[in-house]
């Protein structure tokens, strides 16, 4: 249900990219995205590209996700699970109608805000601003950013809203993975039970020649 659900989802986005805001996909493991944030330009996070992490469980969307921040914001705590009404926090408050999308507009809402919950920090707005200048250089040397993220990397950096042409082709590719792993799957498990139900017909037949002969010898 988790795949289906989330594979059309990464279907929607590709046709409706959300403004300031990136979203792939693990292209091994599409129940974990990753995404990156873009801080506003009229805000003390201007220039700030903020990477985080979305995991969803294998309920999805009967189950709300883990969201964490990795980049220093001044806002939100780095690699700590966020309190926020659409995640795992509150499945009370869940409601499985949410996306993708609608979960990272409210996480993006909530960013701009000064509410406190668990994950979150206090910073002035000279911090804030030292570490939006910082948080390009701090993705660089994260790994899983390099490896998700790649066109974000060095000086030919662009802005979020401009990599939009690049996922739609990204998300299909992951998309129609996903796709042909499953249709694999589905054909193995086929296979499978043909095999199984085969093994069984033969051992069936053997026992019922056996018994023919043991009941032919007897008599």
């Amino acid at each position: 249900m988790a795949v289906q659900r989330l594979q059309k989802e990464l279907r929607l986005l590709a046709k409706d990219p959300l403004p300031s805001i990136i979203a792939r996909p693990d292209t091994k493991n599409i129940l974990v995205w990753h995404y990156v944030l873009e801080g506003d330009a009229s805000s003390e996070f201007a220039g700030g590209t903020y990477h985080g992490k979305i995991t969803f469980p294998s309920q999805y969307p009967f189950r709300p996700p883990a969201i964490v921040m990795v980049t220093p914001s001044g806002r939100f705590q780095s690699n700590t699970r966020l309190c926020l009404s659409m995640s795992d926090y509150h499945p009370e408050t869940w409601n499985p109608s949410w996306s993708v999308a609608s979960i990272l507009t409210g996480l993006q809402s909530f960013f701009y805000e000064n509410t406190a919950t668990t994950g979150s920090v206090k910073c002035s707005a000279r911090e804030r601003q030292k570490l939006a200048a910082a948080s390009a250089a701090f993705n660089e040397k994260n790994p899983t950013f390099r490896k998700v993220f790649p066109d974000l990397i060095g000086t030919g950096e662009r802005s979020i809203s401009e990599l939009s042409d690049r996922d739609r082709t990204t998300n299909r590719d992951v998309t129609d993975g996903a796709r042909r792993r499953e249709t694999t799957t589905t054909t193995e498990t086929k296979k499978n039970v043909f095999l199984a139900r085969f093994v069984v017909v033969a051992l069936v037949a053997v026992a019922a020649i056996v018994f023919a002969a043991v009941t032919r010898a007897t008599q």
